[in-house]
């Protein structure tokens, strides 16, 4: 990671000579001293970010560490927005025709990439994310088009960002290991779901691990703060996975509120 100026790519320029090996012309080979260079730079653009996070980033409102989950942190709209300023980079929506055609064309489901773009019009990252218009339970603007857009382009363009080379320092997906590995994650229709499909499905009498004191008092308290009501009757029927969703619906419309 670096300045609109630089990259963060590493070309090794390809070996010409007569005598190369065909695994050297095609510039698969790095030196060791090429090797040691970018591991040196890489350290120092880690460690600048680093510093950066520590003085600029607000924690709980540019990240947050939701209660239940991993404990990384998770970045949120404002956060992504820093680090674009910081990389001088504009984010760049388009349809994610892709993801919709897996997901069966399902109606009111609003798919989206957006495109990280430097100064020199070169895409340096892409993310994915989706939202359902339609979805009553983890869309709180469900029938809102607008909204429900709106959510579908943060997550993206917070993936996009997270991919830029944070991903060993945020995450986007507040939820925990979800107990049927073979269930889509709730809103998120990116390309982790696709690849969930290949993991075992365990046995359907497996009951669902139920949502920790600590979710059910953070939608809570993030109800409260949206002057809706609580009720404790359906905090107490949340699954792990449901909360955790619930958490992120309920995060990002109030980003989207600022």
């Amino acid at each position: 990671m670096s300045d609109a100026n630089t990259t963060t790519d590493v070309t090794i320029a390809p070996d010409v000579r007569q005598d190369a090996k065909p695994e050297a012309k095609l510039g698969l080979v790095m030196t060791p001293a090429q090797l040691k260079k970018s591991v040196e730079r890489d350290g120092e653009q880690r460690a600048i970010i680093s510093q950066y996070i520590a003085k600029n980033l607000i924690n709980g409102t540019d990240y947050g560490i939701v209660p239940g989950t991993s404990g990384k942190p998770s970045l949120f709209k404002s956060g992504s927005e820093k680090f674009c300023s910081l990389l001088h980079l504009t984010p760049r929506f388009v349809r994610d025709d892709d993801t919709w055609e897996m997901s069966g064309r399902k109606e009111g489901l609003f798919c989206y990439i957006c495109e990280l773009v430097d100064s020199r019009g070169v895409v340096v990252s892409e993310g994915r994310g989706s939202r359902d218009v339609n979805d009553t339970k983890n869309n709180r603007q469900h029938g809102n088009v607008n909204a429900t857009v709106k959510m579908a382009q943060k997550s993206a363009q917070i993936d996009a960002v997270i991919r830029i080379g944070l991903s060993d320092t945020f995450t986007q997906d507040l939820e925990d290991m979800d107990t049927n590995p073979a269930t889509p994650r709730p809103g998120n229709f990116n390309t982790a779901t696709v690849a969930v499909h290949a993991q075992p499905v365990k046995p359907q009498n497996t009951p669902p691990r139920m949502a920790s004191d600590n979710q059910k008092k953070f939608i809570a308290r993030l109800l409260e703060d949206a002057g809706e009501p609580v009720d404790d009757s359906v905090l107490a029927k949340l699954t792990t996975a449901e909360a955790s969703a619930k958490i992120k619906t309920l995060l990002e419309q109030k980003n989207i509120n600022k």
